[in-house]
């Protein structure tokens, strides 16, 4: 479970990892900072789940996202559409 992520940071392309309860509610752009694919925070819900990023559109490149086109493939990649600076 994701529980970190980068956003921006004060000077261009620099990015500043930050934690999934200083992310609650930020309203920045955020990425994973293993595939640098659009992340966005879920906070704790009422059925229990602990708070926590999801990527934004799934990579099979990727522990850390779920996606529809099929599990981890088990090769890290970068994401088909980084966020940039």
């Amino acid at each position: 479970m994701l529980t970190i992520c980068h956003v921006r940071g004060d000077r261009r392309g620099e990015w500043r990892e930050i934690t999934i309860d200083q992310a609650i509610g930020l309203g920045e752009q955020m990425k994973c900072p293993r595939c640098e694919g659009r992340v966005t925070p879920f906070k704790r819900s009422r059925n229990g789940a602990r708070a926590h990023f999801e990527h934004v559109e799934g990579h099979t490149g990727c522990p850390h996202s779920r996606s529809l086109k099929g599990p981890y493939s088990g090769h890290p990649s970068r994401h088909p559409d980084p966020v940039e600076w």
